[in-house]
Formats: structure tokens, sequence, C-alpha cells
């Protein structure tokens, strides 16, 4: 299945909302994940990695620019 993605800058709010929900649901499912075996695929702290990962990119384009 393909996802069409047509990226959209993210206000502040937006960010401020991801870093939260990210930061409330990393520890948690971390140690799930990791009771698990540490999947590669199918557990949902994969993707909140992915998106900490994406989330730090911006902070550091953020630092750098200013």
């Amino acid at each position: 299945m393909s996802i069409k993605y047509k990226p959209k800058p993210m206000t502040k709010g937006q960010f401020a909302s991801l870093k939260s929900l990210i930061d409330y649901t990393m520890y948690d499912e971390k140690m799930h994940w990791e009771q698990t075996g540490k999947p590669d695929t199918g557990h949902i702290y994969n993707d909140i990695q992915r998106l900490h990962d994406y989330m730090y990119q911006c902070e550091q384009f953020v630092e750098s620019s200013e």
C-alpha cells in the first residue's frame, strides 16, 4: 500500500503536541518492545522511535538556523 504524502510545515502547537505524545508513550512502549524481543516490525515503539528521530532532526535544524 502506497501512502501519498505532501509535506506541509508543522505549526509550533502541532510540534509541541507531537513532542508531548512521544514523550508520554516512549518509556512504556520501549519497555514492552524489549519484553517482546525487540521486533523490527509490527510494534508501535518502532513508529514512536521513527517520529522521535524526526522530531530531533527538526529541533537540530531550528537550532542551527538561529
